[in-house]
């Protein structure tokens, strides 16, 4: 009798562990996708700066064109 119970006691606290196991890999796997999410967001904001900077960049070169050519 307490051999079954013992093993009923085994089985419970494995399948607690499982269940366990299982809950931590899934909270690790949604950290790893807000992770890259962030990285992801991060590096499209940058790209976004990085294209602003050259439009202004063209900008200021197109209006010393003008500024030139209206000289001569």
């Amino acid at each position: 009798e307490k051999a079954k119970e013992d093993a009923r006691k085994q089985k419970e606290q494995a399948r607690k562990d499982a269940a366990k196991a299982k809950e931590e890999a899934r909270k690790q796997k949604e950290r790893e996708r807000k992770e890259r999410a962030k990285a992801k967001e991060k590096k499209r904001k940058e790209r976004a700066k990085q294209k602003e900077r050259e439009r202004k960049e063209r900008a200021k070169q197109k209006g010393q064109e003008r500024k030139s050519r209206s000289r001569r």
